[in-house]
């Protein structure tokens, strides 16, 4: 669907591994008043569908004020699988300068972190926008790029895509933790851009 006169449609994406290969659906559900109102702080919940179309992952965003100097509203999406038992919670961090997030688990434990840069847009920096995941003790173990499409892609279309890297033996809650990061992270920072 494409947004009409400044209303932004539902978001849909595909994952895909580093073949190609497809992995899951992600598919938005918000109301057309959140949409409007609210834009990108808005509430939503996604199902992610594997290819039989059966609903593996839930994620749920409530709606948070995006005021950048209110710290007790910052931004958390819920990971439910299967949906309505929750598995992990990323929340943003408060944070002058860089934008933070942690993944915790279902009992908020802090288990990974996410550290993005100063230059959160892609397109007047004109390079790929990477937010590093490193484990409690600092250790790199991967990171959420939003490629540049080039000024094309970016500055006339809505589509964005991320990478998403970590280890193979990441425990399935926490790679599913990190798609929905990527989630809030292009809702907070790259969602905006598209109007």
């Amino acid at each position: 669907m494409a947004p009409i006169q400044g209303i932004e449609a539902c978001n849909c994406y595909i994952v895909t591994n580093s073949m190609g290969q497809f992995i899951y659906n992600i598919a938005e559900k918000s109301s057309c008043c959140a949409q409007c109102c609210c834009r990108n702080a808005r509430r939503f919940e996604m199902d992610v569908l594997d290819h039989r179309n059966a609903v593996v992952m839930h994620f749920v965003r409530p709606l948070r004020c995006m005021l950048p100097w209110c710290c007790c509203c910052q931004q958390e999406i819920e990971v439910q699988a299967p949906p309505g038992y929750v598995v992990a919670v990323v929340r943003q961090e408060w944070s002058m300068c860089y934008p933070k997030f942690s993944v915790n688990d279902c009992n908020s434990r802090r288990v990974l972190d996410i550290a993005g840069p100063s230059c959160k847009s892609s397109t007047p920096c004109k390079s790929d926008v990477e937010f590093e995941v490193r484990s409690t003790n600092g250790v790199f173990i991967g990171k959420i790029t939003k490629l540049w499409g080039g000024v094309r892609k970016e500055l006339f279309t809505i589509a964005d895509n991320f990478v998403v890297t970590f280890p193979l033996d990441l425990d399935a809650k926490f790679k599913g933790a990190l798609i929905a990061a990527t989630m809030l992270i292009d809702y907070r920072f790259f969602e905006s851009r598209r109007r």
